[in-house]
Formats: C-alpha cells, structure tokens, sequence
C-alpha cells in the first residue's frame, strides 16, 4: 500500500518538490524544547505566519496511516504545536526533506509465512521533559499490522 500521490499533493502544496531529499526523518544531534520556544511578540508573530500546525496535521495523518517511519519525529515536534519555535519548523521541515527522498516507500502485508513478530524500543528519556517515547511494531506474515 503507498501513499505517493498523497505525499506528492502535500509536497506540491507547500513548495517541498525541488528540496534536497534526506535520507532520515530527524537530526539525531538536535534536541528540541521549550527553550526554542518564541519569547517575544515579534518572533510569535513572525511564526504565526508559518504554517506549523497544518503541515504537521498533514505529517501525523501519513505517520498513523502508511508512514510508521516518521512517527517519532512527528510526535517530538508535535509537543511544541502550541508555541513553536523556528527551530521546530527546520524539523518540520526536515520530514518533508525526507519524505521527498522516500516517496516510494509502501507497506507490505504478506510476503511470508513467519507468523507474529513484535519488535519494541525507546528512547531512553532522552528529551527535556524525561519521559520515555516508546515504539512498537508488529508484523503478521511479513506485513506491519496496527
């Protein structure tokens, strides 16, 4: 199953098409908070303009739907969806870097008779707030399943 022609909408949609393409999600050396926050009107103002929030929506509907691969960096950044920052808008952008290099990536259900495998990790409570982000996947027969 494969969302291209979704993810090409939203990359024409918001002048994403002739970015350089990456080859992951998110920035391992960056940490996101609420430092990054704005903490002056003209930096809120200046961020009003962006469209954090929309973009992000658009994100989070491919991470829950087909896209399981964006899903941290999606919920990192949607911590800061109320006040964010420019720095959180470069990792917003940064997924549709990364999602323009991976377009063609699909889900697959069945490719093999393996029966159930669970796969599950976290991040240790490496963000600010100290709260482990915990993943997990499961696959039937080769394919991910919800």
């Amino acid at each position: 199953m494969s969302q291209e022609p979704f993810v090409n909408a939203i990359l024409a949609k918001y002048n994403f098409t002739d970015v350089k393409p990456s080859s992951i999600p998110m920035d391992p050396s960056i940490q996101y908070s609420r430092d990054q926050c704005p903490t002056t009107a003209v930096q809120t103002a200046e961020m009003k303009r962006i469209p954090f929030r929309s973009t992000l929506g658009l994100l989070m509907y491919l991470a829950m739907g087909m896209r399981p691969d964006i899903a941290f960096a999606v919920s990192t950044l949607a911590q800061f969806v109320d006040n964010p920052g420019w720095v959180h808008w470069e990792g917003v952008k940064k997924i549709y870097h990364y999602l323009l290099g991976t377009k063609r990536l699909r889900l697959t259900y069945g490719t093999s008779a393996t029966g159930l495998i669970g796969y599950t990790d976290a991040d240790s409570a490496s963000q600010a707030h100290r709260h482990a982000i915990t993943g997990f996947a499961f696959l039937v027969d080769g394919g991910a399943i919800l």
